[in-house]
């Protein structure tokens, strides 16, 4: 059996890791998962490190490999790293057999940033349910679950502000309304970022103003935030303040205007990213440039730029 010839291969940590070879633990049969579960508990926490860095690289190069039997696998491995891994490598899943593992994690796991990369995946699962994708129970349950976190005032903060980040796509919700502004209000600018955040998942015009205001805070990363929840809410009306943003002395700040522009689009946003297209700066007119062909293929789905 080729894939267990090569499971028995990756065992020995002398062996130098081949990246081409890991294409056999792509699209696994249920008795190949089996087979790999057997044989992963026997590589040692570097090489399994190593295989999980890799496949989130492969997955990232070629969307045609399945790698998700892998990663689901190791949500319950007994390294924290590895667990943290595997939820990064099903972060574009749709599955829905995944919410319930995924809670699991960000209710119970012994590690602060598992339990915290549990709830940014599970932001996925509540836009799909915003979105009408999932089963009429899916919604309840990610409601009920991210709550718990987010009302468990001894908790930790950064699962908190992550927890609220996800729950932010229900945008019918009063109780999502009043989180965001809590947390807005926070002396923690982690979780005002996260509010900002937030208000970008939420689009509810209602945020336009505190966005507005917030593109022109002292701190970086709360006008990093706010570029890029102001790209989310896609009000052509936000673009002139955005613009100014575009060259931001932060680089960060920077790509979040321009792709922000990108996704608002509209005439004034083209012009600014035609001009910022001739910039002396390489990094600036590349990021341009990438903003003008979503613009384009956004108002041209068709052309070639599109589908």
């Amino acid at each position: 059996m080729v894939l267990e010839h090569y499971l028995t291969e990756l065992q020995d940590a002398n062996t130098p890791l081949s990246t081409a070879r890991l294409i056999h633990v792509s699209a696994m049969t249920p008795e190949e998962v089996e087979c790999f579960r057997r044989s992963w508990t026997k590589l040692d926490i570097e090489r399994r490190q190593q295989v999980l860095s890799r496949l989130i690289d492969l997955t990232e190069d070629n969307a045609d490999l399945d790698f998700s039997a892998v990663f689901r696998a190791c949500l319950q491995d007994p390294d924290e790293s590895i667990r943290e891994k595997a939820i990064a490598g099903l972060s574009d899943s749709e599955d829905r057999s995944l919410i319930d593992p995924l809670i699991a994690l960000m209710l119970n796991d012994p590690k602060e940033r598992v339990r915290a990369a549990a709830a940014v995946a599970l932001g996925r699962y509540t836009m799909l349910a915003e979105l009408g994708k999932l089963l009429s129970r899916d919604g309840p349950k990610l409601e009920k679950a991210l709550l718990s976190v987010i009302e468990n005032g001894a908790g930790s903060i950064e699962v908190r502000r992550r927890a609220i980040e996800a729950i932010a796509a229900f945008s019918d919700l009063p109780r999502v309304k009043e989180l965001l502004r809590e947390a807005y209000c926070s002396p923690d600018s982690k979780m005002r970022g996260s509010a900002l955040f937030g208000m970008g998942r939420n689009c509810d015009p209602q945020w336009l103003p505190i966005l507005i205001k917030a593109l022109s805070s002292d701190d970086p990363d709360i006008r990093y935030e706010a570029a890029g929840a102001c790209g989310e809410q896609g009000e052509e009306a936000i673009v002139p303040y955005l613009i100014p943003l575009a060259r931001d002395p932060d680089s960060q700040v920077r790509d979040a205007a321009t792709q922000a522009l990108g996704s608002i689009g509209g005439p004034t946003a083209k012009k600014a990213l035609l001009q910022l297209r001739q910039s002396a700066n390489d990094h600036v007119r590349e990021a341009a440039e990438e903003a003008l062909q979503k613009l384009e293929a956004d108002e041209d789905p068709l052309g070639p730029g599109g589908f």
